[in-house]
């Protein structure tokens, strides 16, 4: 339950007048005022008007009637008449709510809804609720939800009349009108809240704390409502309550200042007069000092609600009192708190979270070392001695036994997330012979999925509660290990095998796992391998099994479902290999029309190239089958947006060209791809195309790694004859859609150039231009011709010619022995007018 859930709106929208202020419902006396009891009017008195009793009728129960009626025979207050119906001599209470519960369940399955909320109004008011959650909570909605008027009007009469008594009890059970409100129409919300006695110190004494949290929300509320000067009356008063409440019960006192300090904050309030007045006000809130005696009194499950705006006060309020201010080293002492209420617990799982949520070091240390004693004791109850490293065997129960408490344990120990812990649980486990395997097993157990001989069913059953964020440490756990992340990503491709999917299911596989696991390993993905394109009939099999996902895929419509597609791509950039695969059809149903299991392919090559700089290789990429559908995919890929972000982010997109330029032969294959007048490709796929390898040949012009194809290479091997084949091939009037990166490389290029008067053995940075003008000398003939060619500027001209000289200062004869000697004398001749 979230501590202020009603704070961010308890301000915003001061109106004036219309409501009564709480206070004016207090009685002058010493101490806190007593609450005015809610009228009650007993219309069987003398006087006034006597209430109709309640009438099931049998026709409104239609064929349910004798299944229904058995349930309500042998309870007292109810008159069965000859005609069938059955009438409410007087109201049932406590001890019915089981049968009219089955009676109501049997009524709602039906949709006799009339006959339902009579039978509810046959009850007292204060067990209506009791009743109502004992019923389905489908059930329940079709009563407070329903479009019959008649029907919605009873449950309002009924509900208001169990809020009202609900009101009437003692301050301990107010509880039950904050669990009513929920099922209230607005209209019935409205009523019953009104009813809502004024705020006393003795009340909120009685208050469990998440009571007191929303009987202060509710008056917080309720203020909103007044005119600005009653407002601020009211929010005094409540301070005086707090203060007051202070003096004999602290830890609700704390919860209290922490709810109306953060309710008070003057940056919500855009009227300057009322900002500084509420400022004024929230710098007289003093949350108490949060000793450790204290924080411990408060309810576990507002303690940190309460220490985070204690920190919060502290930060805005640098002159505290020191009397008020919070204790030194808060989180530290919460985390301490919790961890040892969690061991005294038994609840090792809750205290294993507290060290992995923890930055404090030093209390993960200390902690650590404990639950390791913990966990040590609860093995040596099934005869495991860790330390001794020792197990005593018994017979074949015990022995079973044993092996589920060392997978347990081993989990809790490994769910720390600290390595020493993650080793002592294998070790736990080796004693027993058992590996990764049989701590993913105990996770899944301890979720609730029992192991049934097959590790892949079991993760598959529980791949959507993993995917919960509330069971993030179970999946960090189980993806810390090679064989986690394979059994994961097979759970994937089983989950979307199933022949119908949710939409909100498949999103949550996107946001929690497209950045995690490479789905490569699959079933899925290995009948699309090399082997695919060679052998006929797997490329069938494949193609089926591909062409079904597909279809079930773009039946969720993610195309246009926009809101979808934003939570699917919230890690878009970080995605592993396999999911722009799966995505891509989403996108673009018509992808695969003509190339089947070729198009699938080919979105596989790009998408591993994008996903891994050294991907593409093993997936394809270069492969013969795909020359002419690659280039179509990459194309589409590269101008394809996901939610107004692009499919291929620059990262990817980088991935992705750089694997491309390292083979000379994938580069001509785009670019002859690209400029085929028999194949007409749009001017928007050139750009892409063009800067994308403009753009990896800077990226990859100094790496010296292994190259993707040959590791005996270096990953720029062919950089220099690709840049001299772009320069060369693309037409004059192609070559202004790179310019901007053409002029990049030149740039980069000078800033070397500069560099080399004291890098005179920097060979990478000279060779690169070098060989470019190598290449293009094969095919043009004359080096020369580079300094001729009319559409490079005066600028680039001497910034070749700069180079090519500072070349020759450093290495004489280089330069010459690529020319002719007329080559040489032209170079010569153009240099000397540069002013080289």
């Amino acid at each position: 339950m979230h501590l202020y859930s009603a704070v961010k709106h308890s301000l915003h929208k001061l109106t004036k007048g219309g409501s009564t202020p709480p206070s004016q419902a207090k009685q002058p006396g010493p101490g806190s005022p007593k609450p005015i009891r809610p009228l009650e009017i007993n219309r069987n008195q003398v006087g006034g008007r006597r209430r109709q009793p309640q009438t099931l009728c049998i026709q409104e129960c239609g064929s349910e009637w004798d299944e229904m009626r058995r349930h309500l025979e042998l309870l007292e207050g109810l008159d069965f008449l000859d005609n069938g119906n059955i009438v409410a001599v007087s109201r049932l209470g406590e001890k019915a709510l089981k049968s009219v519960a089955e009676a109501l369940a049997i009524l709602l399955e039906a949709d006799h809804l009339e006959a339902a909320s009579t039978l509810i109004r046959m009850c007292k008011p204060s067990v209506r609720l009791d009743l109502l959650e004992l019923c389905k909570p489908d059930h329940v909605k079709k009563l407070t939800a329903s479009d019959d008027t008649k029907v919605r009007e009873a449950m309002d009469v009924a509900l208001r009349a169990a809020a009202r008594a609900a009101l009437t009890r003692q301050p301990q059970e107010l509880a039950q009108f904050f669990r009513l409100l929920p099922h209230c129409s607005p209209l019935a919300r409205e009523h019953s809240v009104a009813l809502f006695p004024p705020l006393t110190t003795n009340m909120l004494r009685g208050l469990e704390d998440l009571v007191l949290v929303d009987a202060v929300n509710l008056t917080l509320v309720q203020i909103r409502k007044l005119d600005t000067d009653s407002c601020l009356t009211e929010l005094v008063s409540l301070q005086s309550i707090a203060d007051d409440l202070e003096v004999s019960d602290m830890p609700r006192a704390a919860v209290m200042k922490s709810i109306l300090w953060l309710a008070l904050d003057p940056k919500r309030v855009p009227d300057p007069a009322l900002s500084s007045k509420l400022e004024e006000l929230q710098s007289r809130v003093r949350i108490p000092a949060l000793t450790p005696e204290l924080l411990n009194s408060i309810s576990a499950v507002l303690r940190r609600g309460v220490a985070g705006v204690a920190e919060m006060q502290k930060e805005a309020l640098h002159n505290l009192n020191e009397s008020f201010a919070p204790q030194p080293g808060l989180p530290s002492l919460l985390d301490e708190i919790d961890f040892k209420a969690a061991l005294r617990a038994g609840d090792l799982k809750k205290a294993a979270n507290l060290i992995h949520n923890s930055p404090n070091e030093p209390f993960c240390a200390e902690a650590s070392g404990k639950l390791f004693v913990a966990v040590s004791l609860g093995l040596k109850e099934v005869g495991i001695h860790v330390r001794e490293r020792k197990v005593e065997f018994r017979d074949a129960e015990a022995a079973e036994q044993q092996a589920s408490v060392a997978r347990e344990m081993a989990v809790v120990l490994a769910m720390t997330g600290k390595p020493s812990s993650t080793r002592k649980a294998e070790a736990i486990l080796s004693l027993l012979g058992s590996g990764p395997g049989a701590l993913i097993r105990g996770v899944l157990e301890g979720l609730g999925f029992p192991d049934r001989g097959d590790a892949r069913s079991q993760i598959c059953d529980a791949l959507p509660t993993l995917c919960d964020a509330g069971h993030s440490a179970e999946l960090n756990l189980i993806l810390r290990t090679k064989l986690g992340e394979c059994l994961v990503a097979q759970a994937v491709d089983d989950y979307l095998s199933q022949s119908e999917l949710r939409d909100d299911a498949v999103v949550l596989l996107f946001k929690t796992l497209a950045h995690r696991v490479d789905l490569r390993t699959t079933l899925l993905f290995q009948s699309i391998g090399p082997a695919a394109v060679k052998a006929r009939h797997l490329r069938i099999q494949a193609d089926q099994r591909w062409a079904s996902l597909s279809k079930r895929l773009m039946r969720l419509e993610f195309h246009e479902k926009q809101s979808l597609l934003n939570e699917c791509i919230q890690d878009l950039g970080e995605w592993k290999p396999g999911w722009r695969v799966l995505l891509f059809p989403c996108l673009d149903p018509t992808f695969n029309e003509s190339d089947g299991i070729f198009a699938v392919l080919s979105v596989k090559a790009v998408d591993a190239a994008a996903a891994d700089k050294r991907g593409g290789v093993g997936d394809g990429i270069d492969l013969p089958a795909l020359n002419g559908r690659l280039q179509r995919t990459l194309a589409r890929m590269l101008n394809t947006s996901v939610a107004g972000k692009p499919l291929l982010s620059d990262g990817a997109r980088l991935n992705v060209m750089s694997t491309i330029v390292s083979s000379m032969d994938l580069a001509n294959r785009i670019v002859a791809w690209a400029k085929d007048p028999d194949r007409p490709v749009s001017t928007g796929d050139k750009v892409q195309l063009y800067k994308g390898m403009a753009d990896a040949l800077i990226n990859l012009q100094h790496d010296l790694s292994p190259s993707r194809f040959d590791a005996t290479l270096p990953a720029n091997h062919a950089v220099a004859d690709v840049a001299a084949m772009l320069w060369s091939v693309v037409p004059p009037s192609d070559r202004g859609f790179f310019e901007n990166e053409l002029k990049t490389v030149e740039a980069k290029i000078e800033k070397r150039r500069i560099e080399i008067g004291t890098k005179k053995d920097d060979k990478v940075e000279l060779g690169f231009l070098v060989a470019s003008l190598k290449a293009d000398q094969k095919r043009k003939g004359a080096l020369h011709k580079n300094l001729e060619m009319e559409d490079l500027k005066d600028d680039l001209r001497r910034m070749v010619a700069n180079l090519l000289v500072d070349i020759e200062r450093h290495e004489p004869g280089k330069v010459k022995a690529l020319m002719s000697e007329e080559a040489w004398a032209e170079l010569g001749r153009r240099v000397k007018p540069l002013g080289i």
